[in-house]
């Protein structure tokens, strides 16, 4: 803001109490004891608490003190805090856009933080946690911060407050009171961040946030110099805008980010002209890179790691050791080294240690003795070497297997040039900052994590959209849009509406940030997970007209081929796309498109569908509830034959219950670990035991559905609890199996794919139990290292549960020959004959197509239409075969659509 119309506004100021300070949006109203005592629109809507809340409060001597007098000082306010020897002199300045709390100057010893401007709200039921504001249908406010170094975030029940730190600096630093009405309030922050000078990015000459290129979706993928002409093939199949390149592919490792010439053989001039062939595509290009992370086999790392590489424990060598000693002793607090790798999440973890120049990992930690034990030295490249006693003995901080740059080196604008110079060298238009919560490592959150982004951005040229994870105040003004989060691989849709919409779109809405739906993988079978299908695409596409929100494909030019359908489902997700951007969506087709299945009919509308999903077996009637009519589709799938359980013997373990205050779901029971090395199995466990190597674990590839024997007493009617048998692989990744305990003895035969729409429905595990994403990801049913007995749902007091058996059951290949649905007097034939894996497909006409497992289509059959099912049983009769995994499409009861 200019200094002459900042000192003009000041001068228009009131001089007395109470003080009333005038925006075009509203106002605040301070008295002389230092107290906010209204908060009004210009609409005339109080939202003020009614309580007389301190306008500043000062942490002094490790407590918060309140501002307790405010009076004029000159040209300033002066504000006291009791009889503390710390006073702040402020300037609040009213101007059209907001009003502005600076803090002028400060007097007597500086506290370690004072939170400068603070007010208290009601009746604003909506939080947004990133822009540090409240909001209803009607009013919205704002406490931005004016720069980097000030946190802004809510406070108390319904606060908001802007924070200096004596650590960053208290003097000079400013916050923004904006007040708008709800539907113009994205609108009122772009023109405070113009009239304050703050980030305020455009493309295409338009405010990034409401560009037309921030509306548009993107495939994810690993573009190269070679596979170019069909990865553009294939994003333009898919409607997609835009191509995100995978910071592995077009770089050759983080930190100092060299191209990687496997895949851009001319380095930076092989990446400028694929960008070059995308624009004269149409599509924009984006760079993906981790945040400040330092990948082990980078310059930076090896051969002799740079001591700007962040540590996060310390100690020193309490003795020497020479260059093959496998034991370190330390004087240090052994507390401080993690004991497990880096895996899933934002969470302290590696055991690489860096004496000097050399890196050495250890084993384990001897915390009683003060010892780092099974040492492996000169890792990474690094050369093993002697070392005095009283060394420096340093733990590198370490995420995703990947160490991290200390930001308070000139590390952070080493590496800004040099993202910043490949972005406008190569012709990049879009980058996207993943990973970035890690640099909380670093420090304070809401400071350290925007560093590098906030560094990259000011230094590039080209005008860019920007996205990423870890999303702090100041970066809302640098980012373009927010992302609902990775794939899930597993309950696909169900994570879409329960997670990526319920959770993170909700959040980037409750911050008038615009979102896309996240990322998005199309998947070919596998044995962790089953392959994408277009009832997928469909429930993406029903909710990207719902929100009118773009989305993400992550995805590999390999993984699309290894999908056959691939082609099908980009071309049927670009319908989805298509109707998006037509224009001719309205208010009440997006509001019903929010909710249930969705399909596309034959003119290419929605039209809504009821989805009815089981397992059968054979000559077993299955109930379809009070689900009638003709259906719309049918699907089924040939699955493998399954071993018998075994009959359970002796009387089990008995398994401890959660006490009270225990974090649940997902409290721990019982562990039995395959690793190499570790004890045999526990007497409940049935099937193999073989350890493989030194990865550990045993194969369950062809066993993957589990038999769970329990023994169960409780009183009468008594809830017995949800177990969860959770198999574990390499990287703390899952498969859960939930079982509901029943009384006596009994056997449950659990699948995986059941259970994980009950994670995200009802069984959400405690985040220091388990990242429940790590259960919905990748898994290796060849490696699996341990089986973890978890209470889901803890039983009623007095229950006892004892586990008897686990027993992984031997899948056998298997066909399915001329199956028939039977449903009352109604027959669906199909004349086919499917293996494992293989299925067939009907629609409501009786065009019939059975597919390979890999997605292939190998043949076609005609049948009558569809029959209208009359009865509530169905059963699944065939000349020979077993299982099948079955679904079936009907009309929904809702009517015309909207729109439609």
């Amino acid at each position: 803001m200019p200094v002459l119309a900042a000192l003009i506004l000041l001068a228009l100021a009131p001089t007395q109490a109470p003080w009333v300070f005038r925006s075009d949006g509203g106002s605040i109203t301070l008295d002389s004891q230092a107290r906010c005592i209204n908060l009004v629109s210009t609409g005339g809507l109080s939202f003020h608490d009614g309580a007389k809340v301190p306008m500043a409060s000062a942490w002094i001597d490790g407590s918060w003190h309140d501002a307790t007098t405010l009076t004029q000082a000159g040209d300033h306010l002066l504000v006291t805090f009791g009889g503390q020897p710390f006073k702040m002199l402020v300037d609040i300045v009213s101007h059209p856009e907001g009003i502005a709390f600076t803090i002028a100057d400060v007097q007597g010893p500086t506290p370690e933080k004072v939170r400068f401007a603070q007010i208290s709200t009601r009746d604003l039921d909506r939080r947004g946690t990133i822009l540090n504001c409240r909001w209803n249908n009607v009013v919205a406010v704002s406490l931005l911060g004016l720069g980097e170094r000030v946190e802004a975030a809510p406070w108390g029940g319904h606060g908001l407050g802007v924070t200096a730190y004596r650590q960053f600096g208290i003097k000079g630093e400013g916050a923004l009171l904006v007040i708008a009405p709800t539907a113009t309030m994205r609108q009122a922050v772009r023109r405070a961040e113009l009239a304050w000078s703050l980030p305020s990015p455009k493309l295409d000459g338009q405010w990034a946030k409401e560009s037309a290129a921030a509306n548009d979706s993107y495939l994810f993928t690993d573009l190269t110099e070679s596979n170019a002409d069909e990865t553009i093939r294939l994003a333009k199949l898919g409607g997609f805008k835009a191509i995100l390149v995978y910071g592995s592919t077009w770089s050759a490792s983080a930190g100092t980010y060299p191209i990687n010439l496997r895949n851009y053989p001319g380095g930076e001039d092989s990446l400028r002209r694929v960008t070059d062939k995308c624009h004269a595509a149409g599509l924009r290009v984006g760079m993906h890179l981790v945040t400040s992370m330092i990948s082990k086999y980078d310059a930076l790392a090896t051969p002799a790691p740079d001591p700007r590489l962040l540590a996060d424990a310390r100690g020193t060598l309490a003795a020497a050791i020479g260059p093959s000693d496998t034991t370190l002793v330390l004087q240090a607090a052994m507390a401080d080294f993690p004991r497990e790798g880096a895996f899933y999440g934002n969470v302290k973890g590696g055991r690489d240690v860096m004496v000097g120049s050399e890196i050495i990992r250890y084993q384990s930690v001897d915390e009683a003795g003060g010892k780092l034990v099974g040492c492996q030295r000169g890792v990474g490249g690094t050369r093993a070497a002697s070392h005095p006693q009283g060394a420096v003995v340093e733990h590198l901080a370490e995420r995703y297997g990947s160490y991290l740059a200390d930001l308070q080196t000139d590390l952070l604008g080493q590496m800004a040039d040099r993202i910043s110079g490949l972005l406008d060298r190569c012709g990049f238009d879009m980058v996207y900052f993943d990973g970035g919560e890690n640099a909380s490592a670093n420090g304070p959150y809401w400071y350290w994590v925007g560093r590098v982004q906030s560094e990259v951005l000011k230094r590039v040229k080209r005008p860019l959209l920007v996205q990423g994870s870890g999303l702090t105040h100041w970066l809302w003004h640098w980012f373009t849009r927010g992302t609902c989060d990775d794939y899930a691989a597993l309950a696909p849709d169900t994570y879409l509406d329960r997670h990526k919409i319920a959770d993170s779109y909700r959040r980037y809405e409750d911050n008038f940030l615009p979102a896309e739906l996240g990322w998005w993988g199309l998947l070919a079978s596998a044995p962790q997970w089953r392959a994408t299908l277009p009832t997928d695409v469909d429930a993406y596409g029903a909710r990207m007209l719902a929100l009118d929100a773009p989305v993400s494909l992550e995805t590999t030019l390999a993984a699309l081929k290894a999908n056959v359908r691939s082609e099908e489902l980009l071309a049927r997700l670009d319908q989805w796309e298509s109707l998006r951007k037509s224009g001719h969506l309205d208010s009440a087709l997006r509001k019903v498109l929010a909710a249930g299945d969705w399909t596309l009919d034959s003119a290419g509308q929605p039209s809504p569908v009821h989805t009815v999903a089981f397992d059968a077996d054979t000559n077993a009637d299955v109930s379809l509830g009070t689900i009638r009519g003709a259906p719309k589709s049918l699907r089924i799938e040939c699955l493998p034959a399954l071993s018998q359980p075994k009959a359970a013997a002796g009387d089990g373990t008995l398994l401890p219950v959660p006490a009270g205050g225990q974090p649940m779901p997902g409290w721990m029971a019982q562990v039995t670990r395959f690793d190499a090395g570790s004890p045999g199995p526990t007497p409940f466990f049935v099937g193999p035991t073989r350890t493989d190597g030194a990865r550990g674990g045993i194969d369950l590839t062809a066993r993957r559905t589990l038999a769970v024997s329990l023994d169960a007493t409780g009183a009468t009617g008594a809830d017995l609890g949800v177990l969860n048998i959770q198999l574990e692989s390499p990287g703390k990744l899952f498969r859960d199996y939930f079982v509901d305990v029943r009384p006596g003895r009994t056997t449950t035969i659990v699948d995986f794919l059941d259970s994980a729409p009950r994670l995200l429905d009802d069984f959400r595990p405690a985040p220091t139990n388990y990242a429940f994403k790590a259960a919905l990801y990748a898994f290796d049913f060849a490696h699996v290292l341990a089986v973890n007995v978890r209470w889901m749902r803890a039983p009623a007091p007095g229950s006892q549960v004892r586990l008897v058996a686990v027993e992984p059951l031997v899948e056998r290949s298997a066909a399915l020959v001329n199956p028939t649905l039977v449903c009352g007097g109604q027959r669906v034939n199909m004349p086919a004959t499917v293996a494992t894996g293989e299925s067939i497909e009907i629609d409501a006409q009786g065009q019939g197509r059975v597919f390979a497992a890999d997605g292939a289509e190998r043949a076609r059959f005609k049948t009558p239409p569809l029959p209208a099912f009359q009865s509530s049983q169905v059963r699944l009769v065939a000349a020979s075969g077993g299982r099948a995994r079955i679904c079936l499409t009907f009309p929904h009861p809702l009517g015309p659509v909207p729109g439609g």
